[in-house]
């Protein structure tokens, strides 16, 4: 495409938004794989990759209140992934190494009937490391296990046999 022809694209995408909006939806929906890969190729690119990551920081810095809006909503509909967000971001900080999917995690839980490791309730699960990040544990699926809030906060940065000690201490006694 030369230089004229790409800029009377641009024109005429300009002055008719709603038509191109709606051709590239249909285009979309005719071959999404084909429309991910040509995205994908576009955005190896160095300079590609570098012009939309500045056009997107340009348009959330006009845009802040709408891209805020759309992150909560975002948040709100896929609590499971930003926890899982969550998470891998805390390991990578610590740079520990290691890393594992959402899928490995789900298997995980599912291993342990979807039940905390430590007290063995029915409740919203967290990722416990058995050697903990801050000990120099890895992120990685073999290091974790389902626990439920309470008891991973219980833990802290104790390895699973000294917790199970203090808790079964801490319930003998009078």
């Amino acid at each position: 495409m030369t230089a004229r022809s790409a800029e009377r694209m641009r024109r005429r995408r300009r002055e008719n938004p709603e038509k191109f909006r709606a051709y590239e939806a249909a285009r979309y929906a005719a071959d999404p794989e084909g429309q991910r890969a040509r995205v994908a190729a576009y955005r190896s690119d160095p300079e590609n990759r570098r012009r939309a990551n500045a056009q997107s920081a340009a348009w959330r810095a006009a845009n802040r209140e709408k891209y805020h809006a759309a992150v909560r909503r975002w948040e709100a509909e896929h609590p499971e992934l930003k926890a899982h967000y969550q998470a891998l971001r805390y390991a990578r900080r610590k740079g520990n190494g290691g890393t594992h999917t959402l899928e490995q995690w789900q298997r995980k839980c599912a291993e342990y009937g979807n039940r905390c490791a430590y007290c063995g309730k029915d409740r919203p699960l967290t990722r416990d490391h058995v050697v903990p990040v801050s000990k120099g544990g890895t992120d990685d699926i073999a290091n974790i296990i389902p626990a439920c809030q309470l008891c991973n906060s219980k833990k802290r940065t104790r390895t699973p046999e000294e917790f199970l000690r203090i808790r079964a201490a801490e319930r003998s006694a009078p």
